[in-house]
């Protein structure tokens, strides 16, 4: 929980199931953390975020997004491979892919998400992954309140 001037934001940073035979783990590591959110998300600003090892328009994505979705969190993707071993030599050799996701809930305005760290510093990457970065403006308390669960 990270403590803002008017408010609380709690954030989820997580890491699901990363081999192609993992969709079972996923799915039940997403369903856990729904439970989860159901359970423990007790601020209407919150973020959930982290390499979720699962794409746009894939089954393991589509139930995330839903499952988010009805507790009020919406997605912010910037629609750019978050994983491209074409542009990044320490990603494996597979198809270049978006699985770093940000969803937020009790924000207003526009969430523009943007690829970030996606360059070498001194000829080096950071991470097999690049990351994601989005604004967030709270939506104010009143607005907040009635759009949480």
């Amino acid at each position: 929980v990270v403590a803002l001037p008017d408010r609380d934001l709690e954030v989820w940073n997580l890491h699901l199931q990363s081999t192609d035979d993992g969709s079972d783990v996923r799915r039940a590591q997403i369903l856990e953390l729904v439970h989860w959110l159901e359970r423990d998300a007790t601020t209407p600003f919150a973020v959930v975020l982290g390499d979720f090892n699962c794409a746009p328009g894939e089954p393991d994505f589509v139930l995330l997004c839903e499952r988010l979705a009805a507790l009020g969190f919406e997605r912010s993707g910037c629609d750019r491979p978050t994983y491209d071993p074409s542009r990044n030599p320490l990603a494996e050799p597979v198809a270049p892919m978006e699985i770093d996701h940000v969803f937020v809930r009790g924000h207003v305005g526009p969430r523009v998400a943007h690829l970030v760290h996606d360059l070498p510093i001194d000829g080096r990457f950071a991470s097999d992954h690049f990351g994601v970065e989005v604004r967030l403006d709270p939506a104010p308390r009143s607005l907040a309140r009635s759009s949480a669960r």
